[in-house]
């Protein structure tokens, strides 16, 4: 709950001082390169599992 609290208050102050589209441009592109590279993650910690049995 409390870091839920702490992003409200700095996403207001991004929000503040870049302006609420671009924050949203800004984090909707953070969450798409996170899913991307979590998938690739899984994929090279899969293959090492396969090929070391």
């Amino acid at each position: 709950m409390i870091p839920a609290m702490f992003s409200l208050v700095a996403t207001g102050y991004i929000a503040d001082t870049i302006g609420i589209t671009n924050t949203f441009i800004i984090g909707g592109a953070s969450l798409i390169l996170i899913g991307i590279i979590s998938f690739y993650v899984a994929q090279i910690f899969l293959s090492r599992r396969i090929t070391s049995d």
